[in-house]
């Protein structure tokens, strides 16, 4: 194994509970300490830390933490120590902090992977300024990752799809929808929006189990009549937009044998509601494939209904993640930053037309968003 070191840059609540616990299986390292002793250490907060990955590190904390934009992480960064850069900080610091790990490794010609967490950035016109600054060449290096593109029921739409879709027919509809209980929680993730933090997500997973959304001239149309937004009470100052969501897209140019002329898409989001709900419904001409993501199952409803796949191995998105990036396949479990931005763009089409959120009580899910749960089969 090599005795490079990785660069983390941002150590929050995600990089301590879900990189770490699968870096610390895959390497075998100790971890010495938790995430509340990491909270109570200002450089931990907005440091990075560096990691020794090797196999045996059974008595030591592998963890060195330095703060950003210090002269001596700087040397480090110039000096070729990382053989991998891992940008987890809040989504408005991840450009400008991808811009100065370039600057610094003077790309491309010191070429080192940069992997950024989701979303990319909140800002459309930031991230396409991103990539007109940086040419083609160096943009291979820089690669996004969305967990929920590694969830069970999106590898398993992407690796089957080929075989379930016809059993539907023709694909007229997609919808995904992810409610959760608990409200929104003071963040800079969600200072922008539940929609721009959530819904990029949301598109990011649904173009990548049904890849020929993303084939050359698709075009993609927000049907802004149907965007609606809500806030629940006691939502956080931190969060100035929405805490719910509705969006509809209209998708054409999908190839004719599967899909239809113009499909619908359509994402719901939303904290502060009546419970947990995560699932994915694909309807066809002559049915409809639905997943219930809390239970990693995906039914064919027909006729009948019957289940088509469940997941056997119990992994989780960020044990494939670590996986994949640490051990040589990290383009199998990350995206081109260019779809990153595409993802951006797409959730832009319908925030231009946000409304002033309506207020709704917290835990008590809006009537739209209640509405659209019915029309999933009772599974």
């Amino acid at each position: 194994m090599s005795d490079k070191k990785t660069l983390f840059i941002g150590w929050g609540a995600v990089v301590a509970d879900y990189y770490w616990k699968w870096l610390c299986q895959v390497f075998k390292i100790h971890a010495a300490s938790s995430h509340e002793h990491l909270d109570e250490d200002p450089a931990a907060k907005e440091g990075v830390v560096v990691a020794e990955l090797k196999a045996k590190c059974a008595n030591k904390d592998p963890r060195v933490f330095m703060e950003w934009g210090t002269p001596a992480l700087e040397g480090l960064i110039r000096g070729g120590v990382f053989e991998r850069i891992l940008v987890l900080t809040p989504p408005d610091r991840h450009l400008d902090q991808v811009s100065g790990c370039l600057e610094l490794l003077k790309a491309p010609a010191s070429p080192v992977p940069i992997f950024v967490e989701k979303p990319i950035d909140s800002d459309l016109e930031k991230a396409k300024e991103f990539l007109g600054k940086h040419p083609p060449e160096t943009r291979r290096f820089i690669r996004s990752i969305d967990h929920y593109t590694q969830k069970w029921t999106s590898r398993f739409l992407k690796d089957h799809g080929a075989t379930l879709l016809p059993g539907i027919g023709r694909v007229t509809r997609v919808v995904f929808v992810s409610l959760e209980e608990r409200g929104i929680w003071p963040s800079p993730a969600f200072g922008a929006g539940y929609a721009r933090e959530h819904g990029v997500h949301a598109v990011a997973m649904i173009r990548w189990c049904l890849p020929q959304l993303a084939r050359p001239g698709v075009a993609v149309a927000a049907d802004h009549d149907k965007v609606r937004t809500w806030r629940h009470a006691d939502c956080p100052r931190e969060c100035v937009g929405e805490s719910a969501f509705l969006l509809h897209f209209r998708v054409t140019g999908l190839p004719p044998a599967e899909f239809a002329d113009a499909v619908e898409i359509v994402v719901a989001g939303g904290k502060g509601m009546e419970g947990d709900v995560k699932k994915l419904m694909v309807v066809g001409e002559h049915g409809c494939l639905v997943s219930r993501f809390n239970a990693d199952k995906m039914y064919r409803c027909t006729d009948e209904v019957a289940e088509v796949g469940k997941n056997e191995e119990k992994a989780e998105p960020y044990q494939t993640i670590v996986r994949g990036i640490f051990t040589g396949t990290p383009d199998e479990v990350t995206l081109p930053i260019d779809e990153a931005v595409t993802h951006v763009e797409m959730l832009e089409l319908a925030a231009r037309a946000f409304p002033q959120p309506s207020p709704h009580r917290l835990h008590v899910t809006p009537p739209e968003l209640a509405a659209i749960l019915r029309q999933f089969p009772a599974l």
